[in-house]
């Protein structure tokens, strides 16, 4: 493995996670010396008093929040131990359906009763938007009983929501907001970039330090504005049982550098977005345009008939040795930080120029069911998500035969990470062709093996 990691970073230029790219922009020294455990001196995560906690403190300062807690095991470890946080309250919870698969493991493993909307789809570019504050008070009105609302901001896209607007009306109604910020860390510093959901009022935001600064991969914080006493000490007891009871200093450290290196480079972040956004402006590309509302997120929508977002980015993998972030039917996605260079950006550009000039695309549009169904209408719930998993009735059936079959497990094309289909739920002939359509162009697809999956009998 650690052969085959040098020859990637030696060959490929990377457009996706970590934020450092490939160890472009490196902020640690002595990597090994940074490997210590929990002794005098150097505190400890679990019961911080000492440096971690004024490292702490100092990041809430600098993200404006009330209080920062330091996550190694992700992002991931930050959702599900506010999840676990908030299901000790009675009543349901509201979930935005292209939250990440973690916000559905906590429904899982806490048997929370939830509630779904979809965020706008944006079905020309192939991809979910913002969540509608309109369609979040609805929700809260047809069921008084939600305490929690969880929404994403910015999406796998850079696509955000009125968290504000959000904010306002679930406080409203007696409500805790939560935000999955995982593609957000970057956002404090920068005015020329959207505001944090820590600045607009959410109660909870969660951030993937490691997806846009220079941190290593599995580094994330929690950011939390006033709760109670009672509601703080249970955070972080469930912090302690989703992290590792020996977190790294290396991570620990990497997370500190990253964000002070931000911090300290805001003038240069600013110029940066600047210089990026010209030169996309004045090297426009034929076929596609770019989307987003974060100009360091690069979505290139493909408007050439006959070309795919699979296609265009194998295309860009084996001929320039180009790695983009992730791609969808109509999209691709590249993730930009201060370890890239304007040079890098014009040799993207030029080899998505060079892909759509060619003449060997791979049309997707007899392989794959282009239903906006699949991303606006909910698919039928039969029973709990917990009921479903723990069911002893089930078995393995050929994906081409689940029509009307209750799935027994997540469907989950990654990335981003987004369920199609939730323990529970049925399974119809439009996400059947949709899934085999995905297969077809070698999509990674969570709970199916070997073009089976789990159903109910």
């Amino acid at each position: 493995m650690y052969e085959e990691l040098k020859k990637y970073t030696h060959e490929i230029k990377s457009f996706h996670m970590p934020g450092h790219k490939n160890g472009k922009l490196q902020t640690l020294e002595d990597v090994y010396a940074l490997d210590v455990t929990e002794v005098p001196g150097t505190d400890d995560l679990h019961h911080p008093t000492g440096i971690i906690k004024e490292l702490q403190d100092r990041i809430a300062t600098i993200y404006r929040s009330v209080q920062t807690y330091l996550l190694i095991n992700g992002s991931t470890a930050g959702i599900l131990a506010t999840m676990a946080t908030r299901a000790r309250q009675q009543g349901s919870v509201l979930v935005s359906r292209n939250c990440h698969k973690s916000v559905y493991n906590s429904i899982y493993l806490h048997q929370i009763k939830a509630h779904y909307i979809y965020p706008s789809y944006y079905a020309d570019e192939g991809f979910y938007g913002e969540v509608s504050p309109k369609s979040i008070e609805k929700m809260l009105l047809e069921h008084p009983d939600i305490h929690t609302v969880v929404i994403t901001s910015p999406t796998y896209e850079g696509m955000t929501s009125d968290i504000q607007a959000i904010s306002d009306i679930v406080h409203a109604y007696g409500a805790t907001l939560v935000v999955d910020e995982a593609h957000g860390a970057h956002f404090t510093f920068s005015d020329k970039l959207p505001k944090s959901a820590i600045e607009q009022g959410a109660d909870y935001v969660i951030q993937s330090t490691h997806k846009t600064l220079p941190c290593l991969t599995q580094t994330a914080i929690l950011h939390t504005q006033k709760l109670s006493d009672e509601e703080r000490e249970i955070l972080k007891e469930y912090l302690a049982i989703y992290q590792s009871s020996s977190p790294s200093y290396l991570l620990m450290s990497s997370i500190e550098q990253g964000i002070d290196y931000m911090d300290n480079h805001r003038y240069a972040y600013d110029q940066w977005i600047d210089a990026l956004q010209l030169l996309l402006k004045t090297h426009p590309i034929q076929g596609g345009y770019w989307m987003s509302d974060d100009p360091t997120r690069l979505t290139f929508v493909i408007q050439q008939n006959g070309v795919s977002g699979y296609w265009l980015s194998e295309a860009l993998r084996n001929k320039h040795q180009i790695q983009v972030e992730m791609a969808g039917e109509k999209h691709i996605v590249a993730i930009t930080s201060l370890a890239d260079t304007l040079e890098d950006i014009l040799e993207l550009v030029d080899g998505i120029k060079a892909c759509l000039g060619g003449s060997d695309h791979k049309t997707m549009q007899d392989d794959i069911i282009k239903n906006q169904a699949i991303g606006t209408q909910l698919p039928q719930q039969m029973m709990l998500m917990h009921q479903a998993k723990q069911s002893r009735e089930w078995m393995w059936i050929a994906l081409k035969d689940a029509q009307g079959y209750t799935s027994r497990n997540m469907i989950i094309p990654y990335p981003p990470g987004i369920p199609l289909i939730l323990p529970g739920e049925t399974i119809t002939q439009e996400i059947i062709d949709y899934l085999i359509g995905l297969e077809k162009h070698d999509k990674e697809i969570y709970g199916i093996i070997k073009g089976e999956i789990q159903v109910l009998k």
